[in-house]
């Protein structure tokens, strides 16, 4: 599977048969102005992330996480350069939460709705 990001949407893209690319979402508008530095999804490809970085001023760097639901077709915007994701096992849950880490901060992708 292929990510192709354009200057206003994000497709995958199989690399198997003669398929043809997929668009899984537009961009959100606040990083259509920015540089994409990374792209992945989860172990599950149910959660998505692009992030950018964009310059406000020569001694600012600001950036900018788009995180999206596959299943539910919604993206969340966040103010960050960095994504991880991981997954935990919660007590009391049958099956592992998927984590995102960003920087700066942590969120439990299954308590996002």
């Amino acid at each position: 599977m292929l990510g192709m990001v354009t200057q206003t949407s994000v497709y995958h893209w199989s690399i198997e048969g003669d398929s043809e690319p997929v668009k899984m979402f537009d961009r959100a508008v606040s990083l259509l102005n920015n540089q994409i530095i990374d792209y992945k999804c989860d172990p599950s490809e149910k959660w998505l992330v692009l992030i950018g970085i964009s310059t406000r001023s020569p001694e600012s760097v600001k950036g900018n996480m788009q995180l999206f639901s596959v299943e539910n077709r919604r993206s969340q915007v966040f103010e960050a350069h960095a994504a991880s994701f991981t997954s935990l096992q919660v007590p009391g849950n049958d099956n592992p939460s998927i984590i995102i880490s960003l920087q700066p901060k942590v969120v439990m992708l299954d308590r996002l709705h």
